[in-house]
């Protein structure tokens, strides 16, 4: 090394000033990789050879972008206030409006949910349950016999292979109906039910009326048209539900939480209207239109006046969570109307756990205000309990001048087997 420094430097001219440097220095050191020696390579003559210089401008592009976060980091933590997709927001966390005053909370969240403590319905159910976990207090709740027999009449627990099967056996004894293709283990349907859903005439009679998302866009309630709204969590089922009941594809229906962003009615031949309410819990939506969407629903629900009945639809395979049971507690205070819970998805669960679900949940609302004893259990996915369920509801559906509508579809489903029949006859005869 010290012979290499001691060679003689070459003298060049650049601009009328004399430099002198060590060729075979500055090489090594270039080959180091220097960062200094690459900006002191822009000096040499022209006579020499340019080096190049796109290491210079790496090094600098580099450099500067260190610079510009380290910007970015700097300007961050001047104690400007917290943005969100949301909106602005305080340094509490919660969501700034733009007017003097925030919008009113949903009355939900005002609740005192000891009422509803499953922890201590546990213990009670439990013996020694103390030092046990929920999932182990759940293991050890006793198997009602009654509940397991509607259970395994209904076939509520059929996973939805099994129910595969069970559709190619009626096809191939040509016993499948337009209602068993979609729903295997629907069952037989009353006359009285056909007529109500239009099963006897080429109509649809459940129908979209009006998609609501403000107090102004409410239809006005009608006293010959009862009610009936379907609450619940996101993605548990509710459009699917309406869809099975009623036979129709009216309710869309997604896989992906918080599709219904508004209440939906539908109407069942003007006799009974069905609403499906957007989900409360998680969803894929604003948080202002989560909170737009629960107030209205909490208005909807203490002060509508044709409103006869709420059905809390519940996932099968977890039962009443949070949002549920503030749900519960909110129809048990404010509410003025009964209601029920419907546990959906039944296929997916086995026998024995549905039925400590149903067990369960029957005991938490033993003592709860306006809750109904009865607890539906049913799949949308296979149809089994659906009709069951679809009993109680369309017994609420309005019965005046019911007859006079249903000698009318009668009369109408009489001539066009009459005028089948007589087609038939006159093509024998030919």
């Amino acid at each position: 090394m010290s012979l290499l420094l001691a060679l003689p430097a070459m003298r060049y001219a650049c601009g009328g000033v004399m430099f002198a440097r060590n060729p075979l220095t500055t090489q090594l050191v270039s080959a180091v990789g220097g960062r200094r020696t690459m900006v002191g390579a822009q000096r040499f003559s022209p006579l020499l050879g340019a080096p190049p210089t796109h290491g210079v401008l790496q090094v600098r592009a580099a450099s500067s972008k260190k610079k510009d976060k380290a910007g970015g980091k700097k300007k961050k933590n001047t104690g400007a206030p917290k943005k969100s997709r949301y909106g602005p927001r305080g340094p509490d966390g919660a969501p700034q409006t733009s007017g003097t005053t925030a919008p009113a909370k949903p009355l939900r969240e005002d609740l005192d949910m000891s009422e509803l403590r499953i922890d201590a319905l546990l213990n009670e159910l439990v013996d020694g349950g103390e030092g046990m976990s929920n999932r182990a207090k759940f293991r050890a709740l006793p198997v009602d016999d009654k509940i397991m027999r509607t259970i395994k009449d209904n076939q509520l627990c059929m996973d939805a292979s099994t129910a595969g099967r069970e559709a190619r056996k009626l096809r191939n004894k040509e016993l499948d109906t337009k209602i068993t293709r979609r729903y295997v283990l629907y069952g037989d349907i009353a006359d009285r039910e056909r007529i109500l859903l239009g099963l006897r005439g080429n109509k649809k009679a459940t129908k979209f009326v009006a998609a609501a998302t403000t107090e102004n866009d409410l239809p006005e309630a009608d006293d010959d048209i009862p009610e009936v709204a379907f609450a619940g969590r996101s993605n548990v089922g509710k459009s699917s539900l309406i869809n099975a009941v009623t036979c129709s594809g009216a309710a869309r229906s997604s896989d992906v939480p918080g599709k219904t962003q508004s209440l939906n009615f539908y109407d069942v031949s003007r006799r009974i209207r069905i609403i499906d309410m957007p989900g409360y819990g998680f969803a894929f939506a604003a948080q202002e239109k989560v909170e737009a969407w629960n107030r209205l629903m909490d208005k909807y629900l203490t002060g509508r006046k044709n409103l006869k009945r709420v059905y809390v639809v519940v996932d099968a395979r977890h039962g009443l969570k949070a949002p549920d049971r503030e749900m519960l507690a909110f129809l048990s205070r404010y509410g003025n109307v009964a209601y029920s819970v419907v546990l959906n998805k039944t296929d997916l669960v086995r026998p024995a756990d549905l039925a400590r679900r149903c067990f369960l949940i029957r005991e938490e609302l033993r003592m709860a205000k306006r809750a109904r004893s009865t607890v539906h259990m049913l799949s949308t996915n296979t149809g089994a309990g659906v009709r069951l369920f679809g009993a109680e509801l369309f017994s609420l559906a309005n019965e005046a001048s019911t007859s006079t509508e249903e000698d009318k579809i009668e009369e109408e489903y009489d001539d066009k087997n009459l005028m089948t029949v007589k087609r038939s006859q006159d093509a024998e005869t030919c």
